[in-house]
């Protein structure tokens, strides 16, 4: 016997281990699972323990949990609650056919749901509390069976009847909208009369006599009733499905344990099976069962539901809620969290991919086997060619080999001859095109030799086998050969280059190309023919991988997967809502059933012919309105106060993922036409400051992938303006308006003519008396003045100067005339006044024998007025008498200048006599008194007076004779 030695011991250990892993990577088996969302606390998930789900016909979905009802919009959860419950936990959600939900609790009371609101209907009050009953509604009767009793309860009346017979083996069940009673081996079809009894299983056969029904499951869509039996003697379950009147057992091989049903679910040729150790599903087709798997399999599954938009709901006792957006998108359990990064197809059974960690796997998609293969190097693998005879280029990042197949495994034989590949396509199956960092090139493996195609970045190849020609994307563009490299030729679109992320063609030799910004890009004979885009079906212009198969077209975009019949040219698409949680999309394999999508969330596998589901449009509706920020009925119009002009409108489409691959658009008519886009995962629209008027809000739905529109919801907006902007009151104000204003045209009318005659007769008195006056002054004027013309004329008489005294006594008697006539009127033309005073100094001059002169200024500049007359004649006469007669010497001298201002006539008589004070002495020792002045200065207090402005005269000293300022009034010229 030989003895091992301790080194010895841990070879063959070591062998033994190496030999299992072999076998396990060899054998081993990648078992499939349809992707699932799971609802967390981060979702709002109000509990973890389920026991019932249903869904309403407005989409919301309502949950029997532990901690009470929930309703479910797709985005929050929302309890009902009563005070009259005891406890928190409801169970067995029904509705009725008005839409009410019915539910109940282990204690024994009923609820039901009727405008919101959760109403309390009764108390079963049985005899077994903490046993919970089964009901159902029929014919406004509530039909309660379990715990020791079976009762029936009328809705209208709450009267209570309960079933003779009734133990804890019977029990109510509706199939065919009849209800029937189960009594131990019997089924009666007039439950109260316990008449017609109909054989339901064959008691007599391999069942055994006196076994209750315990669980019988209506499969609405089959028309059929799941039977499940246990058998005392065996604690085993048999299933039977009655269809049709006929009976069939589920075969045994089925259930490798004892199996428990909690709920089902029957669709076309599959059946869902609640379980307490998971979620079985069978298909079934002529009465034919075949296991399919099971899902969720530690889980303590209570419900399966199907919603409107084709989700699954799969609740649980103790873990939550899961949703199967899409029954058909399988992920690979093995693989689901490796970031897979090339793919590619060997054959029709085997693939073969890598991921970013240098793991290369070769997989059979009929079996399920996995073979974990030797790769090259731990970097991440970015490429996987193969020559479709047992040749594959590999490349880890910056280093691409060739492996060749042994057997079923591959082997590496050529290393480190391809630095930093970007893409590789065989040409046959020892040729292959590849692009890389700096150039592209075509090797040829029997002669281990390379020719040159260009010296630039290349990013894609493909090599179309029917034209046999080559299409590379390089930094600058895409371009494409004949098979041997040589005369290439740019492709561009609208006059630009074609920036080629991935290539491929269909079989109608269009070859298409995936782009970053132009979306799909379809190119014959070197010109673009088609381009699909987002108007015209593409969920984004981002894209990173087209694969052909036919005529069909699968693409990757930064949105979602689609399926593009470019024949149809219809869309099919796999996003979000259907469970692919990622866009990061490696590669996609196309096989006749199936197609495989490399991500970064591991391997999945779509159903191509039933993985799509239908392009259904999710209602919505209008949740919530706000007038001036405070939350108002909803109504289909709403006629508002002038203030009340801040509008919002909430809406939401109800159900899981209702609003992906969707978005809204509104408008305002009234005060634009236009449609305008609401932003993703907003759901509001607000009107800040509405003008008085009449609006009509519209807003719709649009589905993203093929544009279908929803209704349109439409509300009517009449903002009511002011009541002072109303016909109503227009009207009246005007109509007041014009009362007062004609009461008060027709008062001032009267006042006017009141004031207008007071003041005509005090203007009249006042002027008679101003005239009197004024005619008194002058009438003293006169006479004065007369009296100092004599004198002159006697003077020259007496000196014999007779022509001097006929001529002055000529001018005299035409001075004498323009006197009288002026002293008739209180004021005279400016011209006339002048006129009048040149005369006068003409007749003084004549007095002084050429020994006096004068000169007026500035009178040409005054025009167009009329003053007092004979004002300023006085003072020119006064200046002549006191100041110049008495000069003995010299030229005597008298200026007199004009000035307007305002509403005052400034006239300044200067004159180069003996001066004020020297006048004053001689006048004093002559007794002489200046009559006229004293006229004057009355007469000019009395124009003050009437004019209220400042009026008069001043004497302003000077170095010689004399200087007089006269401030006058006057008045414009009719």
């Amino acid at each position: 016997m030989k003895i091992l030695k301790k080194n010895d011991i841990g070879k063959y250990f070591q062998r033994a281990l190496l030999f299992l892993i072999y076998i396990y990577s060899v054998i081993s088996v990648s078992a499939q699972h349809p992707v699932y969302y799971e609802l967390t606390e981060k979702d709002g998930l109000p509990d973890i323990e389920f026991y019932d789900v249903v869904e309403d016909n407005n989409g919301f979905i309502w949950l029997a949990a532990n901690k009470g009802l929930f309703r479910y919009d797709g985005k929050t959860f929302k309890n009902y609650t009563h005070p009259q419950k005891k406890g928190l936990s409801v169970f067995n959600l029904q509705f009725d056919k008005q839409g009410r939900l019915w539910c109940n609790n282990i204690s024994g009371q009923y609820f039901f749901i009727e405008n919101d609101i959760l109403h309390y209907f009764t108390d079963v009050n049985v005899k077994k509390k903490g046993q919970l009953s089964e009901f159902f509604i029929h014919n406004n009767k509530l039909f309660v069976s379990g715990a020791g009793i079976c009762v029936t309860i009328d809705i209208q009346t709450k009267q209570k009847k309960r079933i003779r017979g009734g133990t804890s083996d019977s029990a109510f069940f509706k199939h065919n909208d009849s209800v029937f009673y189960v009594l131990k081996t019997s089924v009666y079809t007039e439950f109260d009369q316990f008449k017609k009894p109909v054989d339901y299983i064959d008691t007599k056969g391999s069942i055994g006599n006196g076994l209750p029904y315990v669980k019988i499951r209506n499969l609405g869509e089959k028309n059929a009733i799941l039977l499940q039996v246990y058998d005392p003697h065996k604690r085993g379950v048999k299933l039977f499905l009655r269809e049709k009147g006929k009976i069939t057992s589920l075969p045994k091989q089925l259930f490798k344990s004892r199996i428990t049903i909690i709920d089902a679910l029957v669709e076309d040729d599959f059946i869902w099976i609640a379980t307490p150790n998971g979620l079985h599903t069978y298909t079934y087709n002529n009465s034919t069962f075949e296991n399919q798997n099971i899902f969720f399999k530690d889980y303590y599954i209570t419900k399966i539901l199907k919603d409107q938009r084709n989700n699954y709901w799969v609740t649980t006792l103790k873990n939550g809620i899961f949703i199967i957006p899409n029954k058909n998108l399988k992920y690979f359990k093995d693989f689901k969290h490796h970031h897979i990064t090339a793919l590619e197809k060997l054959d029709n059974q085997r693939l073969i991919f890598g991921t970013n960690k240098g793991l290369l796997v070769q997989k059979n998609i009929i079996t399920g086997k996995v073979n974990k293969l030797k790769s090259y190097s731990r970097e991440g693998i970015n490429i996987i060619a193969s020559n479709g005879n047992g040749k594959l280029f590999i490349s880890h990042n910056n280093k691409g080999y060739i492996k060749t197949q042994n057997k079923s495994l591959f082997v590496n034989n050529r290393a480190s001859k391809f630095p930093a590949p970007k893409g590789v396509s065989f040409i046959n199956q020892n040729k292959f095109v590849i692009g890389q960092f700096d150039r592209s090139r075509i090797f040829d493996l029997n002669s281990n030799e390379f020719t040159k195609i260009e010296q630039k970045r290349s990013y894609s190849t493909h090599y179309n086998k029917q034209t046999e020609k080559i299409y590379i994307g390089y930094v600058d563009g895409l371009e494409y050969y004949n098979n041997n490299g040589l005369e290439g030729r740019k492709i561009m679109f609208d006059d630009k280059p074609i920036f080629a992320l991935d290539i491929t063609n269909t079989s109608d030799n269009v070859i298409w190309v995936a782009t970053f910004s132009d979306g799909i890009i379809g190119v014959k004979n070197g010109e673009v023919i088609k381009n699909y885009n987002t108007n015209n079906g593409l969920l984004s212009n981002n894209t990173s991988i087209v694969k052909a198969n036919g005529t069909d077209l699968w693409i990757a975009t930064d949105k979602g997967i689609q399926r593009l019949d470019t024949k149809s040219e219809n869309f099919y698409n796999i996003t979000t809502k259907d469970g692919l949680t990622t866009f990061n999309v490696a590669d996609i394999i196309v096989y006749e059933n199936q197609v495989i999508f490399g991500t970064n969330n591991g391997l999945f596998q779509l159903d191509i012919s039933k993985g799509f589901k239908p392009q259904k449009l999710p209602s919505f509706y209008i949740t919530k309105v706000l007038v001036k920020d405070e939350e108002v009925e909803i109504k289909d119009a709403y006629k508002l106060n002038p203030e009340e002009n801040k509008l919002q409108f909430f809406f939401h489409a109800n159900g899981f993922m209702a609003e992906e691959d969707c978005y809204y658009q509104y408008r305002l008519l009234g005060a634009s036409n236009d449609w305008n886009y609401v932003s993703k995962n907003n759901n509001q629209i607000t009107f800040n400051s509405l003008s008085p008027g009449k609006y009509t809000f519209q807003i719709k739905k649009v589905l993203q992938s093929n544009n279908l529109e929803s209704s349109i919801k439409s509300v009517e907006i009449t903002i009511q303006k002011p009541y002072y902007l109303q016909l109503w009151f227009i009207v009246l104000s005007l109509t007041i308006l014009a009362v007062l204003v004609i009461l008060l045209v027709k008062y001032r009318i009267h006042k006017l003519k009141k004031q207008q005659q007071v003041f005509l007769e005090k203007e009249r008195l006042q002027n008679q008396m101003v005239a009197s006056k004024l005619k008194s002054l002058q009438s003293q004027l006169n006479p004065h003045f007369i009296f100092n013309a004599m004198n002159a004329i006697q003077g020259l008489i007496i000196k014999d100067n007779k022509k001097s005294a006929y001529t002055y006594l000529s001018k005299f008697a035409s001075l004498m005339r323009d006197n009288l006539e002026m002293s008739e009127r209180s004021f005279v033309h400016f011209n006339d006044e002048i006129a009048h005073l040149k005369k006068y100094l003409d007749l003084e001059k004549l007095r002084f024998e050429d020994a006096f002169n004068y000169k007026i200024v500035n009178a040409e500049d005054i025009d167009n007025i009329k003053i007092p007359s004979t004002i300023i004649q006085p003072f020119i006469e006064n200046a002549i008498k006191h100041g110049l007669l008495h000069k003995r010497t010299g030229d005597k001298i008298v200026i007199i200048s004009f000035e307007q201002k305002s509403n005052t006539l400034i006239c300044t008589i200067k004159d180069n006599g003996v001066g004020v004070e020297k006048s004053k002495l001689i006048n004093k020792s002559n007794n002489s008194n200046s009559f006229s002045t004293k006229a004057i200065e009355e007469k000019l207090l009395l124009l003050k007076k009437y004019y209220q402005t400042d009026i008069g005269f001043d004497y302003e000293k000077v170095n010689s004779g004399t200087k007089v300022i006269l401030r006058i009034p006057f008045t414009y010229n009719d």
